[in-house]
């Protein structure tokens, strides 16, 4: 069985706070998976708030990437453990479908990258010589090598969760991020 803890940053609707615990379950059991015991998950109010913590996170931690100040939901285990971050302000406006698709999502990422292990990146010597040899920005190519891992990553969550069935709310959730245009991506 799954801890799940939830905490909540700003005022969170009780409807909407349900509907994500329910998704988080139900998530749970029909993924019957237990590579963890804990998931922490952060409900906040607004985008601003999400991304003032997160920045504070990466800078308390010292993480070097920052966090994408667009997603609707991020997972990390900087801490050691999983954690889930949900932005309210982001998530409302979705479909059930798409909502579900996000949680569920995230639920993925804990399960299979909940130790710090998936976030200490190592920089491989030939992306480092390609750096030193074009004078690229050593903050640029460590974020571009962040999101490369964050895509695989996000492949990895997907094709776990195609595996255990999720097929409907993952179609919604994929088929929502293929649409949108960047312009309006934030939510």
């Amino acid at each position: 069985m799954v801890l799940v803890n939830i905490i909540e940053r700003g005022s969170i609707d009780r409807n909407e706070k349900e509907f994500i615990i329910r998704t988080i379950n139900s998530t749970l059991e029909r993924v019957r998976d237990q590579r963890t015991e804990l998931i922490d998950v952060y409900l906040f109010e607004s985008s601003h708030s999400m991304n003032a913590f997160l920045i504070e996170e990466s800078r308390i931690l010292g993480v070097l990437t920052h966090p994408i100040d667009s997603f609707i939901a991020s997972h990390d285990a900087w801490r050691g453990i999983p954690r889930i971050m949900i932005c309210i302000e982001r998530l409302r406006p979705l479909s059930e479908r798409v909502k579900r698709g996000v949680i569920e999502h995230e639920i993925g990422h804990a399960l299979l990258h909940g130790s710090l292990t998936y976030y200490l990146l190592s920089i491989p010597s030939d992306y480092l010589a390609v750096e030193e040899k074009f004078e690229v920005i050593s903050d640029f190519a460590i974020n571009s090598f962040y999101l490369v891992s964050i895509a695989v990553k996000d492949y990895e969550v997907t094709r776990f969760l195609l595996k255990k069935g999720f097929f409907n709310d993952q179609k919604a959730y994929i088929e929502f991020l293929l649409s949108e245009n960047p312009k309006n991506f934030q939510i």
